[in-house]
């Protein structure tokens, strides 16, 4: 019905009767780990974040927050995790900004068949191009830590071992945050993702 009610409703009812129940004991953000030591991973990168020493550094204009739990509560009665990104999403590839979605292979929430599924079924300018793409093995320094697939502006990444903050995770041979810096500088370069 694509009405707030409609998509609200649908979240609760998705959150109660197949999110909670599917994931059980592991915790939906990194399914590698029991729920009960999920406030592990990742590790608290908050103090750090909000540190003098980093803010200055980053020159943010505030201190790092964690989310907020009225803007949440306004997410879930608008149902906006209910609602799909693709229309908006195509607009925005189809404009020719450069793109990167990424998900990591232990994320249950943002799980990365959900996300290719999304990819496939998009009609932009380069959804051909993309569909022909074989795999590219993503490597940091020579060390594969997922695999991806560029077409035109528009980029894809896996993360190997890496759950629902990419960042925060590390593989074997592959430091903490070096993928996520690595996609970041090459995006952010306006540049295709490419391995090192």
């Amino acid at each position: 019905l694509d009405t707030d009610a409609a998509c609200s409703n649908a979240t609760v009812f998705c959150n109660e009767h197949l999110l909670f129940k599917l994931n059980g004991v592991w915790d939906p953000n990194y399914v590698l780990t029991p729920i009960e030591r999920a406030d592990e991973f990742p590790p608290n990168f908050i103090p750090w974040l909000a540190s003098s020493e980093i803010v200055k550094a980053i020159g943010a204009e505030l201190p790092f927050t964690p989310g907020n739990l009225n803007i949440s509560t306004n997410f879930q009665n608008k149902g906006d995790w209910m609602r799909s990104a693709k229309p908006r999403l195509e607009r925005v590839i189809n404009a020719g900004v450069r793109v990167l979605l990424y998900a990591g292979d232990v994320d249950f929430l943002c799980n990365y068949m959900g996300v290719e599924a999304l990819i496939d079924g998009m009609e932009t300018k380069f959804s051909a191009e993309y569909a022909k793409q074989e795999w590219a093995n993503f490597t940091v320094n020579s060390v594969t830590a997922g695999i991806y697939k560029n077409a035109g502006t528009f980029s894809y990444a896996r993360l190997f071992g890496a759950g629902h903050l990419v960042p925060a995770y590390e593989w074997p041979g592959v430091p903490r945050g070096a993928a996520a810096l690595q996609m970041f500088t090459q995006i952010m370069s306006n540049q295709s993702l490419s391995s090192t």
